[in-house]
């Protein structure tokens, strides 16, 4: 896990994480209990659509090439 914490910042990314690499593992049922701690059922799928419209996103960039501009990212 690339977010360690317990903050809700990072329970987000975690699950997000968690979303994006389904493939690889599961979502599992402690992400999720985290996140209904914290939110309602309509803002946990309105979360869920989001990470999935964005891994939509990235993985139509990817797949039409299109690189990363500069300009675009955040300084370190």
């Amino acid at each position: 896990m690339r977010f360690p914490g317990s903050t809700l910042p990072c329970r987000i990314l975690q699950w997000a994480e968690a979303i994006t690499l389904i493939a690889g593992n599961h979502a599992s049922d402690v992400l999720f209990e985290a996140l209904q701690q914290h939110f309602s059922e309509r803002e946990i799928v309105d979360l869920e659509f989001a990470i999935a419209v964005i891994n939509a996103w990235n993985r139509i960039a990817i797949g039409f090439r299109q690189p990363v501009k500069k300009a675009s990212l955040l300084p370190h």
